[in-house]
């Protein structure tokens, strides 16, 4: 089994200091060269494009499996972490409102979880239960988000959750992982997002 893990494409609008997990923003649309631009390196028969149902990964998920006519499956296990009550506000408005929950969720992000929202631990259950449903014969271009392919290369590279922020996983970046032998998932390699993304 084969992943190609994509980082959806950049935002319409400038999201650069709001907190966002699962709010529905759009990304900015990405043309077909740069589409078969990015995945011309990869020389494999792809099985099918997986994606979030979020429209930001989803929109380019679809444009995807239709330049190389592949199925299109979406999945909500994709989906980036749910910041709860904090989702689309700006940091300076959480920080105002709700500043001990804040602080308890930057000392401990694995396990603590917004208001409403989840933890970095549950993140990985969900990610682990979409893992173990694949076929482990396919390969599969997956469209998602910064969070799920943090989670799923500390299980590729075995490192705490607690490292997660440590991997930075760009825009239309691509992210790619094998089966080993042993059935576990090793980190092939990581190709940076598009300069146009």
């Amino acid at each position: 089994m084969r992943l190609i893990l994509v980082r959806h494409p950049k935002y319409v609008e400038d999201m650069t200091d709001r907190c966002i997990g699962q709010t529905n923003a759009l990304a900015i649309p990405v043309s077909t060269h740069l589409v078969t631009t990015l995945f011309r390196q990869i020389g494999w028969i792809v099985t099918a494009v997986v994606t979030s149902d979020l429209l930001r990964a989803a929109q380019f998920a679809k444009q995807i499996a239709s330049v190389f006519e592949r199925p299109l499956y979406e999945d909500h296990r994709l989906r980036e972490i749910s910041m709860g009550r904090w989702e689309n506000r700006t940091w300076g408005e959480i920080e105002a409102e709700y500043p001990t929950q804040l602080e308890a969720w930057f000392s401990d992000f694995v396990n603590v979880r917004p208001p409403e929202g989840e933890s970095f631990v549950e993140l990985r259950t969900r990610v682990r239960s979409w893992l173990q449903d694949l076929d482990r014969t396919g390969v599969y271009v997956v469209v998602t988000h910064a969070g799920v392919i943090r989670t799923i290369a500390c299980e590729a590279l075995n490192i705490p959750l607690e490292n997660a922020f440590r991997i930075a996983p760009q825009h239309l970046s691509l992210t790619v992982l094998e089966q080993t032998s042993e059935g576990t998932l090793r980190l092939a390699c990581i190709s940076p997002g598009s300069a146009t993304s």
